[in-house]
């Protein structure tokens, strides 16, 4: 499927945060979970480019927005960073949509800027507001190096890591 709108590029807050935007009318600022970008609102947004102003922003750390090593990527960043790319795109108060981790900076959002917020959808939405969480951080940090030096180890741990978010906690089938 092609993209709803072409990729655009604006600066936000010396970050480059890419997105797409299409149609006319009152805006829908989209907001994508992981691992995704803006497409992944490619036939929403055609479809609700017929009657709004639709604005899909990749997050940053996202898609073609910048991936800066240092820069702080929670929900709660993002959330802030928001408000500034529509006034940016000169875009006033919005029905915020929010998928998954899209879903957590857009309550952000709406509770540290209720006045840019009309409505608010979250679609298989979480509810924290810090992300990556404690366990990703830990494992990006600890990750390549362990990796590469441990291998079969890390993997191994890892692997088990999974198995205490199954139902019951124990794997049901192994390679």
């Amino acid at each position: 499927m092609p993209p709803f709108a072409p990729t655009q590029r604006t600066g936000v807050d010396g970050v480059e945060i890419a997105y797409r935007r299409a149609g006319a009318g009152e805006p829908v600022l989209l907001l994508h979970g992981i691992p995704t970008s803006s497409r992944l609102w490619d036939a929403v947004g055609a479809d609700l480019a017929a009657d709004f102003d639709v604005i899909a922003p990749d997050l940053i750390g996202f898609g073609e927005s910048a991936k800066p090593p240092d820069r702080d990527v929670s929900m709660a960043e993002q959330a802030r960073l928001m408000p500034q790319l529509l006034d940016a795109l000169g875009a006033g108060r919005v029905v915020l949509v929010g998928h998954d981790i899209g879903g957590a900076a857009a309550q952000v959002m709406a509770v540290d800027a209720p006045e840019r917020v009309r409505a608010l959808v979250l679609i298989d939405s979480v509810c924290f507001d810090s992300w990556p969480i404690y366990r990703m951080r830990v494992l990006r940090a600890t990750a390549p190096p362990l990796a590469r030096r441990f291998p079969q180890r890390w993997f191994a741990l890892f692997g088990r890591s999974l198995y205490r978010y199954l139902p019951d906690g124990e794997p049901r089938e192994a390679l």
